[in-house]
Formats: structure tokens, sequence, C-alpha cells
């Protein structure tokens, strides 16, 4: 009886809620912390070389990036945390194998996200390069 006692004794006298203001804090500094600022789009470069063409997106930091192909079959890249710089503009071609360029911006400002859309003249596939100031499609 006495080992039982002083053991419910024990516990009971245990702080339960020295773990709870850690957790709590932790909890708290996770929510805190700073977003990474949004990447600024600053430039999109096209340019034709045989036997297809090259397209360079280029942002001051490296970039987050997901494609995939609309209905109508343009190669549609997506840049989350990113925004076009102001002046980037949509670009259209007259000849060659890019039709156009167009680049847009969406999201919400908290989550911002940039989209870029290139239309071909046929059908092509296209490589993805990472580049330490924006991404290269050929």
């Amino acid at each position: 009886m006495l080992a039982t006692t002083s053991l419910a004794w024990g516990c009971a006298s245990a702080k339960t809620e020295a773990n709870a203001p850690a957790t709590a804090d932790a909890s708290v500094a996770a929510t805190t912390q700073a977003a990474p600022a949004p990447a600024e789009i600053s430039r999109l470069e096209v340019s034709e070389s045989a036997p297809g063409a090259r397209v360079a997106i280029g942002a001051q930091q490296a970039l987050v990036w997901t494609t995939f192909r609309d209905a109508n079959g343009d190669l549609v890249i997506d840049l989350p945390n990113s925004r076009p710089a102001d002046g980037l503009s949509d670009q259209a071609f007259q000849a060659g194998l890019v039709a156009s360029v167009r680049v847009s911006g969406q999201g919400t400002p908290e989550r911002p996200l940039t989209r870029v859309r290139i239309t071909t003249r046929e059908p092509a596939e296209h490589r993805l390069d990472v580049q330490p100031d924006g991404l290269a499609i050929e």
C-alpha cells in the first residue's frame, strides 16, 4: 500500500505543463517564420535554333516550377511564389517554332503565381533546364 501511494503521489506531483509552453512556443515560431520573398520574373527571351527554339525565363533567384500541356497543346509553366516584373509583356513571333509567349500574374498577394504559356506552331517536345537565375526551355 505504501508503494502504491508513493507512486500515485509521485505521478500527481509531476508538472504536466512543463512541456506545454515549449510545444506552444515551437508552434508559434513555426507559424510566424517569414515566407521567402517572391521572385521577380524580369525577362523572357526567345531565340530560334536548329531544329527548335529556346525560351529563357530570368529572375534574381532560382525558381520552383510545374509544367503541363493545356487542352490546346500549349506548354504551361507555373512559377509559384513569383511575380512578373512591371513591363514584362507577352511576345508574338511571325516565324519559327514559337508562335507566342504569354505571361500573367495570378494568385494572391500572399501566394503569388506567374504563369508562362508557350504556343508553338507545331507539336514539339521540350526540356527544362534549371539556371541559377531562372529557367531555360528548349
